[in-house]
């Protein structure tokens, strides 16, 4: 994550989450108001293409186990010739991803786990996301760490809002809250991307140190 690709690249998986969601969320509401029932959310919702039964596949569940796997390889293993704490830092928060991941799959094979495990994990995981961005942000300049605690902002409203959909299944609202902060974050970490590692001579390149430009971030966060 040390570098543009590091931050575009997750950011376009949060933003793929968010879209996948919506739909999901969209669409399972109004085939809900369309049959007259109740709107429950879950934490990962069904392929909506009718092809050979794959509405009934762990989809979501086996892309999350999938992606933070690879996650976890490029930060270890394909830098295991130069290894830094960092890349350990990123790897530790990927595991939790992971876990999230397998345990929608073990919810979704009808293993005996208690209800909202999933949801609780999901949540678990964007607390060491946000543990891990608030201690990742020493000796780093005003810019830098600007924009990183406005992700972190996100990244720990987004744990209340799925506890909050833990507890309130029925709502909507909360799960297109969920949606909201994921493509919040996912396109704010492309941001950041961009922010730190435009070439530093280039006439567009951010001031790391100008109180000006923190300003302007913020403005372009909201």
């Amino acid at each position: 994550m040390g570098d543009l690709k590091g931050h575009i690249l997750p950011g376009i998986v949060l933003l793929l989450y968010g879209l996948w969601w919506a739909v999901g969320c969209i669409r399972r509401y109004l085939l809900c108001r369309k049959t007259g029932q109740q709107y429950v959310s879950t934490v990962t919702f069904n392929c909506p293409f009718p092809c050979r039964n794959i509405e009934t596949w762990p989809v979501e569940s086996v892309a999350k186990i999938v992606v933070f796997s690879l996650e976890i390889l490029g930060e270890i293993f394909f830098n295991i010739s130069h290894l830094k704490l960092h890349n350990v830092q990123h790897a530790t928060m990927y595991v939790f991803f992971l876990i999230s991941g397998a345990v929608d799959l073990c919810m979704h094979l009808g293993l005996p786990l208690p209800p909202g495990t999933d949801y609780v994990a999901l949540a678990l995981a964007f607390l060491m996301e946000g543990f891990l961005f608030t201690n990742h942000l020493h000796d780093r300049e005003i810019l830098d760490v600007h924009i990183h605690m406005l992700l972190t902002y996100v990244v720990f409203l987004t744990v209340v809002v799925i506890l909050l959909e833990a507890r309130y299944q029925r709502s909507v609202l909360m799960t297109l809250s969920r949606v909201f902060l994921f493509m919040l974050q996912g396109s704010w970490l492309c941001a950041v991307g961009i922010i730190l590692y435009i070439p530093r001579q280039s006439s567009n390149a951010w001031d790391m140190n100008s109180h000006s430009d923190v300003v302007l971030a913020s403005v372009c966060f909201t």
